[in-house]
């Protein structure tokens, strides 16, 4: 995790300088810097797109010159090391010496004369660094430090390292968010919990653009589906319409593309979209939920991990997991508390979220766990809940839970949230963080299950009037209650899918009805006259390798794409306020597999 601080002065150590750089060697004769920049290129993915720049490899002699030791406990050294470099790119490296916890290593720009640090760092997405720890392993908290009207502030970011070399990429992104990246001025490197004389390595310091495309356009057509990579961070939208970034296995940003296509203005900036696990309150006197989740108690480290699991022009589905770490402790990851979400996106702008957390660990056994929705504060913004039970409503709309935020003056996206079981959402809280800037929709009060729980949810994030009028209780019944207007005469529904969490044949965790075909044919009545369907989705099980075709109203539909398993998968472009009749024939099996899936995780 990467924080920040931003101060008035800068207290400047009392640096004393240990042993020096020692002796570095020129650089041979033979020395090429283009060859020297093609291994970088090859043995760094990030580089491959060749917009990157050094800071310091150590090959040069004139690299040493940024860096200088500041050693209060009059133990540290620092010199270049030319034969324990990180191999796949060169001989040398920079050997630190640390004689304990207040020894800092710094590189600036303070007695150079050859070889300088670049301070406008805007054009990159990535700060790449090689560390190599002894055998205990370490923790290095790694600093970055910008000027700015006079002032000076730091991002620190604690890092733990495991024995030998470390890739370690920071994401200047999320710097970005507390620092300007135009006038860099130095980093830092400590190791905060040495007590003693501490030997590690540094090598290959590297800024780097890696910003692509990796599925789709992200200028594409309007509704096209798109995959970005940028630094740590990427995105997942449709063109034209939304945009949802997902870093540290968490959305951190969220574009309305339709009213804001240069992406001025991120409606989840200072916080997460979610829907993410909060502790509820005791009672009504304790802390709101909003500020913090209370998961410390299992683990003071977080590690997360996020992977795009399916992609094609019909939806993109997006794995994420949090791992409690506690220091010291010797359990596999697979043993350690988690919470796992997955993302199913669609160019509908309907996002499917399923949600599995740890419930309860040792003693730490809450009595009500919420889900919670945030979003930055923009504008006058209004919520509107509706929680299940509300006797004066006709019908099943008693047994829908859903709420939405809005600006008031109904300008810009807005946010639906939909509980696919009511029961386990009774209560709709909403909180105002004026402070830290955002607003938090909490649903609660259903019951715990442990030693883990899970939940399925609707998000919708696109089209901006998803908050006005009747249409977030007509998007909730048509996630809640989905097969009561649509009619199959040739097929047959598949109820035992996994993800269907009710065997209504209804794909909650991925939104989408999931049918087997009778005779290479399926035919589905749509009606959407009383109610509206908003942009069904199907997936037809049993035809990985099969050619298909589908039509609606006898006019083919050009974009189908394939599952995780290869099986047919289309969505109805629009919404259907009439009848629509969808037909899907199939024809001979082609023998191919299924799509692999995008290499996005980290």
């Amino acid at each position: 995790m990467i924080r920040s601080s931003v101060f008035r002065g800068f207290v400047v150590l009392p640096f004393v300088i240990g042993s020096g750089l020692g002796c570095v060697s020129p650089e041979p004769r033979d020395w090429d810097p283009a060859a020297h920049a093609d291994r970088l290129r090859s043995s760094y993915p990030d580089l491959s797109s060749g917009r990157f720049a050094v800071i310091a490899d150590f090959e040069q002699a004139s690299h040493a010159e940024l860096f200088r030791l500041g050693t209060p406990s009059r133990q540290g050294s620092l010199r270049v090391d030319p034969d324990r470099g990180w191999e796949p790119t060169g001989r040398s490296a920079l050997k630190i010496v640390f004689g304990g916890a207040d020894d800092v290593l710094v590189a600036n720009n303070a007695n150079v004369t050859q070889w300088y640090l670049k301070r406008d760092w805007r054009e990159y997405d990535l700060l790449l660094m090689q560390m190599h720890a002894p055998s205990g392993g370490l923790d290095v908290e790694v600093g970055i430090v910008a000027e700015s009207n006079g002032r000076q502030g730091v991002v620190e970011a604690l890092l733990p390292l495991q024995p030998g070399w470390n890739l370690v990429r920071l994401d200047l992104g999320e710097v970005a968010e507390h620092l300007p990246l135009d006038d860099i001025t130095e980093i830092r490197w400590s190791a905060p919990s040495a007590t003693g004389l501490v030997e590690w390595m540094l090598d290959d310091v590297i800024l780097a653009n890696n910003t692509a495309d990796l599925f789709g356009r992200s200028d594409g057509p309007n509704g096209e589906l798109f995959v970005r990579r940028r630094g740590r961070r990427w995105s997942v939208g449709a063109a034209g319409r939304f945009e949802l970034g997902f870093g540290g296995g968490q959305i951190v940003q969220w574009y309305d593309l339709a009213g804001d296509p240069n992406r001025l203005n991120n409606l989840v900036a200072n916080t997460i979209l979610g829907p993410s696990p909060v502790v509820m309150p005791a009672d009504e006197f304790s802390e709101s939920p909003g500020g913090t989740s209370d998961f410390v108690e299992l683990g003071e480290t977080v590690i997360a991990r996020q992977q795009v699991s399916e992609v094609s022009p019909v939806r993109v589905v997006v794995a994420t997991e949090w791992r409690f770490a506690r220091r010291g402790a010797s359990e596999a990851a697979e043993q350690q508390p988690f919470q796992q979400w997955t993302y199913t996106i669609y160019p509908s702008g309907s996002v499917y979220c399923h949600l599995r957390c740890t419930t309860a660990d040792g003693d730490w056994r809450p009595d009500d766990i919420g889900l919670a929705v945030s979003r930055a504060e923009r504008g006058d913004l209004e919520f509107f809940g509706h929680p299940p039970a509300q006797l004066q409503d006709e019908g099943r709309l008693r047994h829908v839970c859903f709420a939405s935020i809005r600006r008031s003056d109904s300008v810009g996206a807005s946010l639906l949230f939909a509980m696919h079981d009511a029961r386990r959402a009774p209560r709709l809280d909403f909180f105002r963080e004026a402070e830290a800037g955002r607003v938090t929709l909490v649903a609660s009060g259903g019951r715990v299950h442990y030693d883990a729980d899970e939940w399925s949810a609707l998000l919708c994030v696109w089209p901006p009037e998803t908050g006005t009028g009747l249409h977030p209780a007509n998007r909730s019944f048509d996630y809640s209650f989905p097969n009561e207007r649509i009619t199959i005469s040739t097929g047959r529904r598949i109820t035992n899918d996994a993800g269907d969490v009710d065997a209504d044949g209804f794909n909650e965790q991925r939104g989408c009805h999931v049918l087997a075909a009778e005779g290479r044919r399926v035919s589905v009545e749509l009606n959407g006259r009383e109610q509206p369907l908003y942009s069904p989705a199907f997936v037809i099980r049993g035809t990985a390798g099969m050619e298909g075709w589908v039509y609606l109203d006898s006019h083919a539909l050009e974009s189908t794409g394939r599952d995780a398993n290869g099986d047919l998968l289309f969505q109805v472009p629009q919404t259907v306020t009439e009848g629509v009749r969808v037909d899907v024939y199939l024809g001979e099996d082609t023998g191919e597999a299924a799509p692999p899936t995008l290499d996005t995780s980290f």
